[in-house]
């Protein structure tokens, strides 16, 4: 990426700056002030600052054809479920990504101070493995206890199935009980309920509406209906830039 290209009309290259590209644990301990932002239930946002998972500044792009971020500052609240919304496209699955660490940006900085759980849209579960043998290794890897997870996500009738021949709900309910398990401070779901049938649905909205009392629960989503109730915050992408950041009640 050089300075002075453009990827658009009228769209410049951000300036340089000299802030990193990441900041993160060095030693990897959970740091206790990760989850002291605010509540924005009572009505209040957390500075940058003051958070322990933000974006600051971000700028993203994947190939020469446009930014997938542009310019995009999100301090996470410390609780409660945060909703990244917007139309296909617009940056959310990408600013999830930075803030999971999974990606770095190309301009600005995300600040990460605690443990992130993830469950993207391609569950990450080893293929090869059964079901319990996930669970089990997981389990050992993270310190984490998957099984009362898994029990309450009704993973018990394929146990004994390899990974790669679940079906793609089954998959992302296992992915999705091995993020929650190692007690994350933030827990990071890329549409979670996409591909569900209505009773497993019932089941991860009931699971997120435990979590959010915990920890902080970022959420991309296309439909809230369903986590309407749930909702604390929502963020509204368009174009890789934030259009608004409203509290849920506002937004009714």
């Amino acid at each position: 990426m050089t300075d002075d290209a453009s990827d658009r009309a009228g769209d410049p290259v951000p300036p340089r700056t000299d802030r990193s590209a990441t900041t993160a644990d060095a030693d990897g301990e959970t740091d206790a002030s990760a989850n002291t932002s605010a509540d924005p239930r009572d009505g209040e946002w957390p500075t940058v600052a003051a958070a322990g998972l933000a974006a600051d500044g971000v700028w993203k792009r994947y190939d020469a054809a446009g930014w997938a971020l542009r310019d995009v500052t999100l301090p996470v609240p410390g609780c409660g479920v945060h909703v990244l919304a917007g139309p296909n496209g617009s940056g959310k699955s990408t600013l999830l990504s930075l803030l999971a660490g999974v990606a770095a940006p190309d301009r600005g900085r995300v600040i990460r101070e605690g443990s992130v759980g993830l469950a993207f849209q391609q569950p990450s579960v080893h293929p090869t493995l059964t079901v319990a043998e996930n669970l089990s290794t997981f389990g050992a890897l993270s310190g984490g206890d998957p099984e009362p997870v898994a029990e309450r996500l009704r993973l018990d009738p394929v146990r004994d199935r390899r990974a790669e021949r679940l079906s793609g709900g089954y998959r992302r309910l296992l992915d999705l009980a091995l993020a929650v398990s190692k007690r994350p401070d933030y827990l990071l779901l890329d549409e979670p309920l996409a591909g569900l049938d209505d009773d497993s649905r019932h089941r991860v909205v009931s699971l997120v509406r435990e979590q959010r009392t915990e920890r902080a629960v970022v959420v991309v989503a296309h439909r809230l209906r369903a986590l309407a109730p749930l909702v604390g915050t929502i963020t509204v992408l368009v174009d890789g830039e934030v259009v608004a950041r409203e509290h849920a009640a506002a937004v009714d």
